[in-house]
This record gives structure tokens, C-alpha cells and sequence, in this order.
């Protein structure tokens, strides 16, 4: 005899997204590790402030550090356990305080929903958070890092799976401290798109996407089509097919060792002038200059 549902711990309940909704999102959520390193911090350091194309996150084994994301006047203290969680393109700062050097150890990755959506920013993923037995980011931490140092067959999915499942557990124990986007990411005719973004997502290596073909996998007309996607997405599609591309891009030149050249081609630009051009435009450095960001 089955086990009665009703005796189990009920679900936590998430703000302002239904459980089915939200259930949705994580499906369609897609992971990609950058790296993990473990760090020792001279006296003083300091990082930033500084945006980056990447998601990251600090999380402080011994020593303190004070930091602070979006707002400098925001100053949090951090202490061991703290995890200082970054989205993707958010200004932020953290420098070691105190006598002893701090060891941390540095995150990076992408998180990202229905080809492109920061996870984070979408959630409203807390941007401090404590450890605990329930959370377990240091131990996870610690294995991201020595994956990514020792690079064992796997590593890579061994990272996303270490990753999705931190993120994972912060949602379901610590559903009161997120403040989810109020914006056009959560517009009903979202799910309604999703598979034409998902068809972008596995034709960006093709040189000529139109929107006649885009809008063919939705069964809806191009003038219908562009108009719900500018409403949803804020773009045109075609702007948004460019926006992947270079998206694309940044996680190959971070995550590979293929050549711009070879990136380009990958990700549909056939003219390698203007895909530095259009990189240039939307992440505010050359391939070459994102290529050589520091990881910390």
C-alpha cells in the first residue's frame, strides 16, 4: 500500500509564481559551467567594482570581506559560510577586511530560461545568503572546485548538476527572500513562444534566420509574431536572434578553446568583422578582451 500523499511536508510555496509555472521554468532551465577556483586573498584585495557577462558566486571559507551588489551604499559584512550570489551584468564590489587572508572560492556559470533569461534576475535570487545544513554551499563549492581543477571526465556536467541543485535548494528553503522580475519575462504569452525560442536557440549556427520561419514554428503569421515577441522579449526577433548569437558566443570563448574565428562561425556570423562589431555593441569588450577577463 502506497504511502498516503497527504503525509508528506508540503511544498514551499514560492512568491508570485504559481508552483506549476515555476516548475516549468526550471525544467527549461539550462546550466553552463565557467569555473570554480579556491582562493587565497592577500591583505588588502579587492575586486571590483566591476560587471561581468557571467552569474558568480563568493562563497567565504575563513577570514571576512564586506561587499556589496547593485548598491555601494549597501555594504553587507561577510563572514565564513556567507555566499555572495551575482547575476549576470550586475555591478558589484567585495574586498577582504580584517588581519587574516580569506579563503573563498570563486563560481562561475550561466543560468539561463527560454534562450537567454537570467535565472537570477528572473527569480529575484537573493544576493547574500548564509550556509546551512539544510543549504550546503561550502561542501558544494568545494566539489565545483575541485572538478573544475582536476577536470575528471564529466566535470562539466558535474559542475551544472552541483549548480542547478544549490539554486535548486536556495528556492525551496529560503522561498521568503526572493523578490521575482515584474516584467515582461513573466508575460503570458511566454509559453506560447517558447518553442520558437528554442528553435532560435538550435539554428543559431545557420547564417540566415528569417522571421517568416521563426514565426512557421508557432503557427503564427510574421506581423503577428513580431508583435507578441516585442511585447514579450522587449526586441524584435531578429534583434533577439543577434543577442543569442553574441550570448552564445561569450559562453564558447569563456568555456572552449576553439579560435574567434571558429566561435564566429558557430554561432552564424559569417563575417568575423562585424561579429566582433556586434560583441563589441552588446558586451562592452572585444571577443579578445572577454577572452582574457579574469575568472576571480
Amino acid at each position: 500500500m502506497a504511502r498516503d500523499v497527504s503525509t508528506y511536508p508540503p511544498a514551499p510555496v514560492f512568491p508570485n509564481i504559481p508552483q506549476e509555472q515555476l516548475n516549468n521554468w526550471l525544467e527549461a532551465l539550462r546550466i553552463e559551467p565557467v569555473s570554480a577556483i579556491d582562493w587565497i586573498w592577500p591583505i588588502p584585495w579587492t575586486v571590483g567594482p566591476r560587471i561581468i557577462g557571467d552569474s558568480m558566486w563568493f562563497i567565504l571559507l575563513s577570514g571576512s570581506a564586506e561587499a556589496w551588489v547593485e548598491d555601494p551604499h549597501q555594504i553587507q559584512s561577510l563572514r565564513p559560510g556567507t555566499m555572495m550570489l551575482i547575476p549576470a551584468n550586475v555591478k558589484h564590489m567585495i574586498r577582504a577586511t580584517g588581519e587574516s587572508k580569506p579563503n573563498l572560492i570563486a563560481v562561475h556559470f550561466y543560468s539561463t530560461l527560454f534562450g537567454g533569461i537570467n535565472v537570477l534576475e528572473m527569480l529575484g535570487f537573493p544576493h547574500f545568503i548564509q550556509d546551512s545544513t539544510r543549504l550546503h554551499l561550502r561542501e558544494a563549492s568545494r566539489r565545483m572546485a575541485d572538478e573544475f581543477a582536476v577536470k575528471a571526465p564529466g566535470w562539466k556536467q558535474s559542475m551544472g548538476a552541483e549548480i542547478f541543485q544549490l539554486l535548486l535548494r536556495t528556492i525551496r528553503n529560503l522561498p521568503e527572500t526572493f523578490k521575482p522580475a515584474n516584467d515582461h519575462h513573466g508575460h503570458p504569452d511566454l509559453p506560447r513562444i517558447f518553442p520558437a525560442v528554442e528553435w532560435i536557440d538550435k539554428n543559431l549556427g545557420r547564417s540566415e534566420i528569417d522571421v517568416e520561419e521563426i514565426a512557421s514554428t508557432v503557427f503564427l503569421s510574421p506581423t503577428h509574431f513580431r508583435r507578441i515577441f516585442h511585447e514579450v522579449f522587449g526586441m524584435s526577433p531578429i534583434s533577439f536572434v543577434r543577442k543569442r548569437r553574441v550570448e552564445r558566443a561569450a559562453i564558447l570563448i569563456r568555456t572552449s578553446d576553439m579560435s574567434l574565428k571558429e566561435i564566429a562561425y558557430t554561432c552564424g556570423f559569417t563575417d568575423t568583422t562585424y561579429f566582433s562589431k556586434t560583441f563589441r555593441k552588446l558586451m562592452h569588450k572585444t571577443p579578445n578582451g572577454y577572452r582574457l577577463e579574469s575568472v576571480v
